[in-house]
């Protein structure tokens, strides 16, 4: 949920370069809440939108202590786009919002290129061992803005990877 901390243990001291962000395609998904004859299990999550849960607003940090509340915490980068961005200059996501790119199958996902965003951080010889994130929005329905349907403030990622500096 929003406003709640991602603790991500690195597992050793390192310094941190970059993190990405990935998303899903488009699922082709005429309707997650029931599915037709074939009801989705997480129907009651999607609600018929997966871009709604996409985050547009984040923060990084880095410590060496896991403890999400302590003071050790130190700013690495953010992510800050609007939430009713609807262009792809604007919306790192776009093209999720696109359902005629939904492949058809295995072998056509498998041609197609990820959709991810980068979050740069300063270029700092300090190493840390935990990451955390926290989301503090996401991107609102492309397509009728004015309807929320992420009420209890879900998000999603499909990847995520951590850049590190090499020693």
């Amino acid at each position: 949920a929003f406003e709640k901390p991602i603790i991500l243990d690195m597992r050793e001291e390192k310094i941190p370069a970059w993190i990405r962000l990935y998303c899903l395609f488009p699922l082709g998904i005429t309707n997650a809440v029931t599915g037709g004859d074939n009801p989705k299990e997480l129907g009651h999550v999607w609600l018929g939108s997966y871009e709604d849960k996409v985050p547009c607003k984040l923060s990084v940090y880095g410590s060496n202590s896991s403890d999400p509340e302590s003071g050790d915490w130190v700013f690495l980068g953010k992510l800050n786009q609007e939430p009713e961005a609807t262009g792809q200059k604007d919306r790192w996501s776009f093209l999720t919002t696109q359902s005629y790119l939904a492949p058809k199958d295995i072998v056509e996902l498998a041609g197609k290129d990820p959709i991810y965003v980068d979050v740069q951080f300063p270029a700092l010889d300090r190493s840390y061992r935990y990451l955390k994130i926290v989301v503090h929005d996401t991107f609102d329905r492309s397509n009728n803005s004015e309807i929320n349907l992420n009420k209890e403030n879900y998000f999603t990622l499909h990847e995520l990877e951590i850049f590190v500096k090499k020693n």
